[in-house]
């Protein structure tokens, strides 16, 4: 299965969402809480519980066509705990600066067959290393 493509800058700007509605500071706790834990199950909760995993796994499954793009923002509210304006709100700065360039994909939309590469034909050069063959 094809994997959809991400845009490079996609944690910059899931950052940028997340300091915008205060949510920073909660990703930032989390993440001393981490450097403090030694044991690596807690580690590892601790991470999925940090808001930018949250939304980038919300970003994630959006790109796999695992969620449509109208439950982000109930699954936004549910997943960061934040209210439901607050949630709308970040939806739509997802959509306009991030979820526009992942396009997702849907189980029917792959091509079954995938076209060879067209390579242009070079005409062959007379090589001045071998004499003619006859």
């Amino acid at each position: 299965m094809e994997e959809p493509s991400f845009p490079e800058e996609n944690q910059l700007i899931v950052e940028e969402i997340l300091k915008k509605y205060g949510l920073w500071e909660i990703h930032q706790e989390g993440l001393n809480r981490f450097s403090k834990s030694k044991n690596p199950e807690e580690r590892w909760k601790i991470i999925e519980g940090l808001p930018s995993y949250k939304t980038s796994n919300l970003v994630r499954r959006y790109g796999e066509g695992e969620i449509p793009l109208e439950s982000l923002p109930f699954l936004i509210e549910r997943e960061l705990n934040v209210s439901e304006e607050k949630a709308k709100e970040i939806a739509a700065e997802l959509e306009k600066k991030l979820l526009i360039f992942i396009r997702p994909i849907k189980a029917g939309e792959l091509p079954q067959k995938i076209p060879p590469e067209v390579k242009p034909k070079i005409p062959p050069k007379k090589d001045v290393y071998r004499e003619p063959i006859e």
